[in-house]
């Protein structure tokens, strides 16, 4: 996906491609807040441990039904149009948790908060594709990853925070308030660089099929979902709850603690394109970012019990791991045609999303049944090492050497 924006000044560029980015940043605080609800919100809605798993997953399932329509309108009606639509869903999906009572209403504002942020990273990709000259591209993909870290950060101790000192109401309230600042945002930017032509994808929906599935695009998808359920599912899920219940912490103090793995995934996702450039090699990355995702998962299963330094170190590897799915965006981008880019994009993310919506559930009802977390944890160990024989066997090295060496030297 290379357009013709290097006569784009850098400034006007970065600016508007940051505007995308706080709605990925947005995506994150809305996903990861919902970990640090006190215990008072869940108990005045009745939420046991598999209807928490059911709400994690909630947000999921709306992610992964508007994934793919919101990508295809990405190519068709353009970033704008499409980031209004996904501003104004996560709005209404977040008025559920401030006017809603009961089950059902949460399960539903936590459906239209994941269809809303379904495109969020998506956007911010292709925003710093269509803004920034191709020079930038990689070290865009990271920044926009080092948003959705900074959005956690701020949902999980920050928002910790907020809630202890000003209650959940309005914590909530602040956040829809967010929601229409974005809204208005980008109701004033423009649609496109003005160098450019109005020109949206005409492809067909019946050629997607034909240009999307094929072994590289599968083993991609394939290798975002083991690599991004740490993220989806223990850091943005269930780890405050593990270490309040079975350590004993305060969620104010676990929340604190999983900064380090945010912290980590996003300053990771910065350097990680220009690390597989410089080994002239994604493959290698990707091979060594399940290692790592396999020694961290093992700790955690292994070890019954936990100490705060032993767990920012392990949860900084996880997070470090985590990081390979930046490259994902870089693989997509050199393994489909321009055009069907963002649908691609959508594609490979959905699929990486979707470790949220299959393995919160699961997770939960394991808990549910053994009484405790070790079991459950034992899941990450298993996808770390699937995760791993894939970027072995499956995947193919799509980095061009001469390429990559210009990269560098730039």
């Amino acid at each position: 996906m290379k357009p013709n924006n290097s006569a784009i000044p850098f400034y006007l560029g970065a600016c508007v491609a940051f505007l995308y980015m706080l709605f990925y940043f947005y995506d994150y605080f809305l996903q990861t807040s919902f970990s640090v609800l006190p215990d008072s919100f869940l108990q005045q809605h009745a939420i046991d441990t598999i209807s928490f798993g059911l709400l994690g997953g909630a947000f999921f399932y709306g992610y992964l039904t508007f994934q793919i329509p919101l990508g295809f309108l990405l190519d068709r009606i353009g970033l704008k149009r499409v980031a209004i639509l996904c501003t104004i869903l996560c709005i209404l999906g977040t008025s559920f948790f401030y006017f809603g009572s009961g089950l059902l209403p949460l399960f539903l504002g936590r459906f239209l908060v994941g269809a809303g942020t379904a495109c969020a990273c998506v956007m911010a990709v292709y925003a710093v594709a269509t803004w920034l000259s191709p020079s930038y591209f990689a070290v865009g993909v990271g920044a926009v990853q080092l948003s959705a870290c900074l959005g956690s950060i701020f949902g999980q101790a920050v928002e910790s925070f907020f809630i202890s000192y000003f209650g959940w109401q309005t914590t909530i309230y602040c956040l829809v308030l967010f929601g229409l600042i974005l809204l208005v945002t980008y109701l004033l930017i423009p649609k496109q660089p003005l160098n450019q032509l109005k020109s949206y994808s005409s492809i067909s929906i019946k050629r997607l099929p034909g240009m999307l599935i094929n072994r590289q695009i599968i083993t991609i998808c394939l290798l975002g979902f083991m690599s991004w359920a740490p993220v989806s599912v223990l850091a943005a899920s269930w780890m405050v709850r593990y270490l309040h219940e079975q350590m004993g912490w305060s969620s104010n103090y676990a929340s604190s603690l999983l900064v380090s793995f945010w912290v980590s995934l996003g300053l990771t996702s910065l350097l990680i394109g220009k690390t597989s450039q410089w080994l002239c090699s994604h493959k290698k990355v990707v091979t060594g970012a399940f290692v790592l995702q396999g020694i961290g998962g093992l700790y955690l299963a292994f070890a019954g019990t936990i100490n705060g330094l032993d767990l920012i170190v392990v949860l900084a590897l996880l997070g470090a791991a985590a990081s390979v799915q930046t490259l994902s965006f870089v693989l997509t981008a050199e393994s489909v045609p321009a055009e069907a880019y963002g649908t691609a994009a959508a594609l490979v993310n959905m699929v990486a999303a979707s470790s949220g919506g299959v393995i919160n559930p699961i997770f939960g009802l394991i808990v549910s049944e053994t009484g405790h977390y070790q079991t459950a944890l034992w899941l990450f160990p298993a996808l770390s090492l699937t995760g791993l024989l894939l970027a072995v066997f499956c995947l193919k090295e799509t980095i061009v050497i001469g390429t990559a060496s210009a990269a560098i030297e730039a």
